[in-house]
């Protein structure tokens, strides 16, 4: 047998667990059809890595993923930077937020519900509370902020982290080929054998980490393919100082660098949409949250996709994997990149046990 493991896609999903292959002792080989990091939702993908999510299961891997960010940069060098994230809520998902406190204390104890006045108070960027028309009798005013404010989160750089940990993983082992499109997988007996024509390769597993392309080797996966648009937009406001997430518009944005050009998005990429809709239709999304969004002037689009599953939550090999030797590791639904490295070391470590040699 060639490898012990065979990863399809050199996206951050695909490199990480190589990383974490080869960091296990295990022989991968990384089959990418471009260059790392070069396509879907890792190359478009601006990383805003948080942990509070409205699923708990999500936000349990997001609680993990968020130690391991900062594990890699301590350890490789990889980059993240905790600028905070402020997460907007409408009031009535406090309760949850409460609720969530309790169930993840220790992250409990390390984030701030904030009301409107301490939101205006410690972010200049916020939009300005609308004023009401003085004719109208009875008119009710905006519902006011409530936000959620997380510290220690930030932002990963998901293109840059791929082709490090891919550097990481041929230092300790692995064989990474760019370049090579898989035509064919074949389980067979006790392994699988993989063709990247003319070539052929087998190995004890293969792990399927190709975004939206995995598609055409796990046909049978409730997931499907969606484009992601994101605007990079130059502010001739107040510079965004961390990341925002809107639960209410569905818009988020992230800074770049510490300057007044960011990025932002939420808007899906639907057949037709121009660069002009799809820029005006991301800027709409911050109407609510960020002041003078009519003053922001956009600078690039980015186009990408992911496969994207109903509930959002990842396509991951079940515990005690069965009889299949090909395994999904995608699905990540635009989403992932803040508990890949979470996920990806621990299907590491269950693989590298599953290859061990037995006495």
């Amino acid at each position: 047998m060639d490898y012990d493991l065979v990863i399809i896609g050199g996206g951050l999903a695909g490199s990480a667990l190589a990383y974490y292959a080869a960091r296990a002792g295990m022989k991968p080989l990384l089959l990418e059809q471009d260059c790392l990091g070069a396509g879907g939702a890792t190359r478009a993908s601006r990383g805003i890595v948080r942990v509070y999510d409205p699923d708990p299961v999500l936000m349990a891997w997001n609680q993990r993923g968020l130690a391991e960010w900062k594990q890699l940069a301590a350890s490789e060098g990889l980059c993240f930077v905790p600028c905070g994230v402020l997460y907007l809520i409408a009031p009535s998902e406090l309760a949850q937020v409460r609720q969530r406190m309790a169930m993840f204390p220790d992250w409990g104890r390390s984030v701030a519900v904030l009301e409107d006045a301490q939101l205006r108070q410690r972010f200049a960027w916020l939009a300005a509370q609308p004023a009401l028309p003085a004719s109208l009798d009875g008119a009710q005013s905006p519902p006011p902020l409530l936000g959620l404010y997380e510290a220690g989160s930030g932002y990963c750089e998901p293109r840059h982290a791929a082709q490090q940990l891919g550097m990481r993983a041929r230092q300790s082992g692995a064989t990474i080929l760019e370049g090579a499109p898989v035509s064919a997988i074949e389980e067979s007996g006790d392994g699988v054998r993989v063709t990247c024509s003319p070539a052929e390769f087998s190995a004890a597993y293969v792990v399927i980490a190709a975004g939206a392309a995995s598609r055409g080797f796990l046909p049978a996966e409730p997931a499907e393919a969606r484009g992601i648009a994101l605007s990079t937009m130059r502010s001739q406001g107040q510079a965004l100082n961390c990341c925002l997430i809107d639960s209410i518009s569905g818009g988020y944005a992230r800074p770049e660098g510490a300057g007044h050009i960011f990025h932002c998005g939420g808007e899906p990429l639907l057949p037709g949409a121009t660069t002009t809709d799809l820029h005006q239709c991301n800027r709409r999304r911050l109407a609510r949250a960020y002041a003078g969004e009519e003053h922001l002037i956009p600078v690039t689009l980015h186009l990408s996709e992911d496969l994207y599953t109903s509930d959002f939550r990842p396509l991951l090999p079940q515990a005690g994997i069965g009889r299949s030797r090909v395994l999904p590791f995608t699905g990540f639904s635009g989403r992932g990149a803040k508990y890949i490295p979470a996920a990806a070391r621990e299907l590491a470590g269950r693989l590298a046990y599953l290859t061990r040699p037995r006495p």
